[in-house]
């Protein structure tokens, strides 16, 4: 039962979870910003400028860019979760649609709009493990059967306006109006069945839990960016800050206990709960600078991106599951290189960190975090395909570090027993994560 009770919180109760939830690069956008590690904000010379630093607009050289065909594998695992010591792995595959922009010049001003896909992931991940273990009721072992599942549709978009001012002498002022739409929806279930032979009798035990929940978050993000180049050199500086307008949560959890055993009356062996809330997560300032130069057919890039630290009251949906979360000051950087074959032919080379936000405190009851630094390197190539620029290439992230899972305790509060001992670890394991990214991206 325990080992039941432990699987169910692994996944039943894991509340607000966005695969970036724990990141601020977790989706990079724009051909050539991909391939150069996302160390574009001195460079932002294609429409993906309106993204990075709008100033970038006034040096734009094309009017309509598009990615296509973005696809992005996903690798999560948590170590000796199950009751046997073995780990959990969670897996997805998703096709992402990726960027599409528009422009157009008037005098010094320059004007564009953007849809962006800067979060998108599918799961369907489904785990049976089978061991015995030790009896309950006489010397003969019993045999467990611990499972999970996750269906997960988790998506963000964003829609943008902006525009730069050219004021003379390679310098350029710009301003972004960001509308984001963020939604994960998943339904997911956990458990446990296990039989054992007492007196020639078997004795069948179980425990089940699953939930669906959804979380909708309306977000504007004003931001602005300055761009100064010479001939050589250039540098980018951008502010903005995630202002979230609306919040929708509801989750509903459904839960089953059978004993073999009769239980206290005051044990709850099934129960239906629905909840709801709207209070909103307060996200960081965001402050990034940019340098590049140029020296002969090579050009060298470099990023620097500061996300300041929110100190927030977690709030409690009902009482027990926070949603809401302090988070800590991270700062990202990133360092490339071009190389030029020719006009038409172009090599890129990038090394990015993506570092998490999140702070494992054990005294938030019922809190999971993740805290995984990752290091990404990424490479992408430019050409020609019938006159038009066409940019290809992947990246690869990856990192090592702590999850904390302190939320299946909800399942001892709901149903009123002691179901396993403390771990002594404060619910906290170690994990890993890897993602890999390919895109194929279009000017025209």
């Amino acid at each position: 039962m325990r080992a039941a009770i432990f699987c169910v919180c692994l996944l039943a109760y894991q509340g607000n979870t966005y695969s970036d939830e724990f990141h601020y690069n977790s989706l990079l956008v724009g051909g050539k910003a991909i391939g150069l590690g996302g160390a574009y904000m001195a460079i932002s010379d294609d429409l993906s400028a309106m993204y990075y630093n709008p100033a970038g607009l006034s040096f734009n050289k094309v009017k309509y860019s598009a990615s296509f065909n973005t696809l992005a594998w996903d690798n999560t695992d948590v170590y000796a979760i199950f009751g046997n010591g073995e780990s959990f792995t969670r897996k997805s595959f998703t096709v992402v649609p990726g960027f599409f922009g528009f422009s157009r010049k008037d005098a010094q001003f320059s004007y564009g709009g953007f849809f962006s896909v800067t979060d998108f992931s599918k799961e369907r991940t489904a785990t049976d493990v089978l061991y015995s273990a030790p009896g309950r009721f006489s010397e003969a072992q019993q045999d467990i059967i611990e499972f999970n599942n996750v269906d997960l549709d988790n998506s963000a978009y964003r829609l943008g306006f902006s525009v730069a001012y050219d004021f003379g002498n390679n310098a350029s002022l710009g301003a972004s109006l960001n509308l984001d739409y963020k939604e994960l929806v998943s339904v997911q279930g956990s458990g446990s069945t296990s039989t054992e032979i007492f007196n020639g009798i078997p004795l069948f035990s179980g425990f089940n839990a699953s939930v669906r929940f959804s979380d909708i978050n309306v977000i504007v993000q004003p931001a602005l960016g300055f761009l100064k180049n010479w001939e050589t050199s250039s540098f980018g500086l951008k502010f903005s800050r995630d202002i979230v307008v609306s919040r929708d949560y509801d989750v509903t959890s459904t839960l089953f206990l059978n004993s073999p055993v009769p239980l206290p009356p005051t044990v709850l062996t099934s129960a239906r709960i629905n909840s709801s809330a709207d209070e909103a997560q307060e996200y960081p300032y965001q402050i990034h600078a940019g340098y590049a130069f140029q020296y002969g057919k090579v050009l060298i890039s470099t990023d620097i991106s500061y996300f300041t630290r929110v100190k927030a009251t977690p709030y409690y949906i009902d009482g027990v599951k926070p949603i809401t979360r302090n988070l800590r000051s991270v700062t990202n950087f990133a360092l490339a290189m071009q190389y030029d074959f020719s006009a038409e032919n172009t090599f890129r080379l990038g090394l990015f960190t993506d570092n998490s936000n999140a702070i494992i405190d054990p005294a938030i009851n019922f809190d999971r975090v993740e805290d995984i630094d990752m290091l990404g390197v990424s490479i992408g190539f430019d050409t020609t395909f019938y006159s038009s620029p066409i940019s290809l290439g992947l990246y690869y992230k990856f990192g090592e570090g702590q999850v904390r899972i302190a939320d299946r305790r909800i399942a001892e509060t709901l149903i009123g027993l002691p179901l396993f001992p403390d771990d002594n670890q404060s619910d906290i394991f170690e994990a890993k994560k890897n993602s890999l990214v390919a895109y194929f991206a279009i000017d025209f």
